[in-house]
C-alpha cells in the first residue's frame, strides 16, 4: 500500500484496498495494480494478470472519482449486519479504467442511477473491542 507519510487513527476492514486517510469522509485513492508485460489495470491487486498470465507488476492508485456502471438495490438487512436495508451497491467505472464495487451512501436508493457521478471516501464500518475504528470505502454522489 502506498505510503502517505500520514499515520491514520484507523484500520482498513481489508488491508490493501485503499490509501487509508487521516480522516473519515474525505476522497480516497483506490490501490491497485498494473502488469508491466500487457499494461491491464487490476482493482483490486492481483497476483497473476488475467489477460496474460505474467506476473509482473507495479502499484497504481485509481480514483477517487467515478461513475456508476451497474447497481443492485438490497432490500433485506442480515442479521448483524452493519447496512440497513435497503441500500444500494454500485459497481463503479473509477478515473483510471478499473471497475470497483461497494455500498452508496448519501444518496436515496428510489433515485440511484447508472452514469451517477461518484467519488470514494472512507467511512467507519464498526469499532473493536480496542476502541480502534475499523473503515471500508464506500461510494457517495460527487
Amino acid at each position: 500500500m502506498p505510503e502517505t507519510g500520514v499515520q491514520s487513527p484507523y484500520r482498513p476492514l481489508k488491508a490493501g484496498l485503499f490509501v487509508v486517510p487521516g480522516q473519515l469522509d474525505t476522497p480516497v485513492a483506490l490501490t491497485g495494480n498494473r502488469c508491466r508485460a500487457c499494461g491491464s489495470k487490476f482493482f483490486p491487486a492481483r497476483a497473476y494478470c488475467a489477460r496474460c498470465s505474467a506476473h509482473d507488476f507495479a502499484p497504481l492508485t485509481f480514483g477517487p472519482d467515478g461513475v456508476v456502471e451497474t447497481f443492485t438495490v438490497v432490500r433485506q438487512s442480515l442479521p448483524g449486519s452493519a447496512m440497513t436495508a435497503p441500500y444500494a451497491i454500485v459497481n463503479v467505472k473509477m478515473a483510471g479504467g478499473v471497475v470497483a464495487q461497494s455500498v452508496l451512501v448519501d444518496h436515496p436508493v428510489a433515485e440511484v442511477r447508472i452514469g451517477l457521478a461518484v467519488a470514494a471516501v472512507v467511512r467507519r464500518v464498526l469499532t473493536d473491542d480496542d476502541g480502534t475504528e475499523i473503515v471500508n470505502y464506500v461510494f457517495r454522489p460527487r
